[in-house]
């Protein structure tokens, strides 16, 4: 038989590093971000969707990020 154990805090929440929680902040700064919903909201339509705006899912991010993109 196998056990695992994990440090955990009072109240039996997994010990996390201070890499991953930096790593957890930054993502969800970028997450909250307006250029990164955009990309989201156009990944999330269909190819028919995004011909009628004129483009294809390799537009979006020179649409979204613009020349920071490339």
């Amino acid at each position: 038989m196998t056990t695992i154990t994990t440090n955990t805090f009072a109240g039996g929440k997994t010990q996390r590093g201070i890499g991953t929680r930096i790593m957890d902040a930054l993502v969800r700064m970028a997450e909250a971000h307006p250029k990164y919903r955009e990309a989201q909201y156009l990944a999330s339509l269909s190819d028919d969707q995004l011909a009628k705006l004129g483009m294809t899912r390799g537009d979006i991010p020179a649409r979204v990020y613009g020349s920071r993109f490339i």
